[in-house]
């Protein structure tokens, strides 16, 4: 069993697994992911030898996570795009395992491509956003048209724009959602 301190996403790529949460087990299929909450007593076992999925670590404050975590869910072309990028990029930084299946442990590369890690965290980001915005009411982002006051409409840009930094926001589009010019 396996606790940690920080948010671990599933994709099992091929074949399945089954993953443990106390006396709970859920079946993974191929495309299917799942978000585990950190502090959270899981176990993960392959269903058939030629099982391959990714794991992906990562830290984050944004309590709509909670909303999507602990059940399976569909990949899209977009979050497999996402996914394919991450998983060339953390190849490119660790030698690949052997097919000893006592082998746990990777070994990072001698030199790693320059930005690679960034990489990672940056397509990481774009992803939990994707996932966010297909399973959670993003309808509910307040809207400020006709706030005036400067410091307050400020941070809400800059909130509103981390939100949707996936997008492709322009100045004018960004001004428009908030009656600026």
């Amino acid at each position: 069993d396996d606790t940690h301190s920080f948010w671990e996403l599933i994709y099992v790529e091929d074949g399945e697994l089954t993953l443990c949460i106390g006396t709970e087990q859920n079946c993974l299929k191929k495309g299917e992911l799942y978000i585990i909450q950190p502090s959270v007593t899981h176990n993960i076992k392959k269903s058939r030898r030629n099982t391959y999925a990714a794991i992906l670590s990562f830290s984050s404050n944004e309590p709509l996570l909670y909303g999507i975590s602990g059940k399976p869910l569909g990949e899209t072309e977009e979050t497999r795009a996402l996914l394919d990028k991450i998983i060339i990029e953390i190849k490119s930084l660790f030698v690949p395992k052997t097919d000893d299946p006592n082998e746990t442990q990777t070994r990072p590369v001698e030199n790693p491509p320059f930005g690679s890690e960034r990489r990672i965290v940056g397509y990481t980001e774009a992803l939990v956003i994707s996932l966010l915005n297909r399973y959670n009411d993003t309808s509910q982002i307040p809207s400020f048209r006709g706030t005036r006051d400067d410091d307050f409409l400020f941070l809400r840009m800059c909130l509103f724009i981390e939100q949707w930094y996936a997008m492709k926001l322009t100045i004018e589009y960004i001004s428009g959602c908030f009656s600026v010019s």
